[in-house]
C-alpha cells in the first residue's frame, strides 16, 4: 500500500475504532493488527513527508474490546493513541479537528458520521480516505474533497444526552 496525500495535507487522523473493528479475531475482539499495518505505512510516509503528523483517535471503551490490550495501552502511554474521555465518543473530537484544521487534514475512516447530522450547517472541507483491509494490507482510496457542514462545535463536547435535553428545552 502507498498512501498518497496532497502537499497541503499536514495531519492525518486515524479513526482507531473504525479501523480496528473492520476485522475481528477469533474471540470477536477488534483487531489491533489493522492499526499496526496502518501505523507502519504512515511511518514510511513520514520518512518522505517530514511535515506530516498523524495520530490514532479512539473511544476509551476500545481498550476493553481490542485484541491486544497491552499494545493498545503502550501506544496510549506513548501518545500514538489519543483516547477520548470516558463516555465521550472519539467521533466528536475527530469532527472538531476536521473543522479546526480544515484543508490540511486527512481522516482515515469509513465512518459517515451520520449520527451528527443535526449539527450540520457551515461548509467545511473534509478530506476523508476510505479503505478496505485485505490480505493483511490496507487499500486506501485516492483522496477526494467532501463537503460537510459543521456547526456548534462547542456543543460537540457535550454528551449526546445533554444536547438532546438542551434542544428539547428550547
Amino acid at each position: 500500500m502507498s498512501i498518497k496525500l496532497p502537499e497541503n495535507i499536514k495531519k492525518v487522523i486515524i479513526d482507531g475504532a473504525n479501523i480496528a473493528f473492520t476485522t475481528r479475531n477469533s474471540k470477536n475482539k477488534a483487531d489491533i493488527q489493522n492499526l499496526v499495518v496502518l501505523q507502519e505505512e504512515l511511518n514510511r510516509l513520514k520518512l518522505v513527508r517530514e511535515d506530516l503528523d498523524w495520530i490514532i483517535i479512539c473511544d476509551a471503551s476500545l481498550r476493553f474490546a481490542i485484541s491486544d490490550r497491552k499494545l493498545y495501552e503502550k501506544w496510549a502511554r506513548q501518545g500514538i493513541i489519543s483516547q477520548s474521555p470516558s463516555r465521550m465518543k472519539a467521533d466528536i473530537f475527530i469532527l472538531q479537528m476536521m473543522h479546526k484544521f480544515d484543508g490540511e487534514i486527512a481522516v482515515i475512516s469509513n465512518d459517515l458520521f451520520s449520527e451528527y447530522g443535526e449539527q450540520l450547517d457551515d461548509v467545511v472541507h473534509r478530506y476523508q480516505l476510505g479503505f478496505i483491509i485485505a490480505f493483511e494490507q490496507f487499500f486506501v482510496e485516492e483522496i477526494k474533497v467532501k463537503r460537510a457542514k459543521l456547526k456548534k462545535f462547542s456543543n460537540f463536547a457535550e454528551p449526546v444526552e445533554q444536547r438532546a435535553i438542551n434542544l428539547s428545552s428550547v
